[in-house]
Order: C-alpha cells, then structure tokens, then sequence
C-alpha cells in the first residue's frame, strides 16, 4: 500500500494550474500569467494573482477554508487575450473569497467555493532560505554563484537546481 503524505498548506507556494466549476471542464491558466498563494503559520496569506500581490488572513480547520480581509495592488494587467484574463482574476477573486472548503494530496491543493468554483495548485515545498550564496554549497560546483530576490537575469539563477530556482521565483513573487 502507497500512502502520500498530504501537503501541510503553509510547507508550499501553491502555483495554479487550472480553475473550473465542480465536474466542469477545466480551464489552464494563461500563458505569462501566475496565481500564487502562500499560507504562513500565522494565519496570513500572500500572493500574487496575474500581475496584481494580494494579502489577507486565512483559516483552516479540518477541510473547511477561509479567507478574509483580503487585499490587492491595484495594477492594470494586461494580456493580449484580454477578455479571458479579466475572466480568469474575476473567478480566482471569486473562489478565493467564497472559498469553503479544500482538499490536499501530496503536492497538490483544490480549493472548492461555496458555488462550486475550484480552483487547482500544485505546491513547490519552501525552503528555510531563498537567499543562497556559493558558501551554502561546494564551490567547486557553483563557482561563487549567488542567488537573491533581487537576481535581474535567469542567468544568475540557472547555477542552481531547478527546485531551488522554482522556490525561489515563487518566494519572490509574493514578497
């Protein structure tokens, strides 16, 4: 017998793959386009919803989930499929705020509204740090390669592991 262990919600940066109603067909997200959240032990959550963060608190008992006092910066995405993308933050905001109830596997998490909206994630475990400096490897390896938030070019990254690079992105994202 295989048994996943269920994802802890504040253990991933959940990144969205697909929204859909229940037992609807799913749609992906748009290319160019991230839906992020990130629970903290504390009861807050973070993210980022196409090009907008957003931040609030959550709570979470057994598999009922809320979200309140959520919040967003107010940019103005834009996409060259314009319509779909207006569509896609207006059903993220909805699930989000109607969110009732939520199941995890072993890297994965669906949230379900209280219309029947779901949205679906798959998490990218967090690490202790997402500063990493050659000194936290052999350098025989990275040849003093350093890895930072404020790294401008995938070049500067690509010295690391693909799961580092991909916690790291997400850690950016949100903060």
């Amino acid at each position: 017998m295989n048994i996943q262990k269920l994802a802890s919600l504040s253990g991933y940066y959940w990144q969205l793959d697909s929204m859909s109603y229940t037992n609807g067909e799913a749609s992906s997200v748009l290319a160019g386009t991230s839906y992020i959240l990130s629970f903290e032990s504390n009861e807050s959550v973070k993210g980022k919803k196409a090009c907008n963060k957003i931040s609030g608190n959550y709570s979470a008992s057994g598999n009922t989930l809320g979200f309140n006092n959520i919040e967003s910066t107010t940019n103005d995405c834009t996409h060259t499929d314009q319509e779909t993308l207006d569509n896609q933050i207006a059903f993220f905001e909805n699930t989000v705020t109607g969110a009732a109830s939520y199941q995890t596997g072993a890297n994965t998490l669906k949230i379900i509204s209280s219309d029947a909206r779901e949205l679906n994630f798959h998490g990218i475990q967090k690490q202790d740090q997402c500063k990493l400096t050659s000194t936290d490897f052999p350098t025989n390896n990275f040849n003093m390669c350093v890895l930072s938030c404020t790294a401008s070019t995938q070049s500067t990254m690509s010295c690391f592991g693909q799961m580092i690079t991909k916690q790291c992105e997400m850690y950016c994202s949100v903060n």
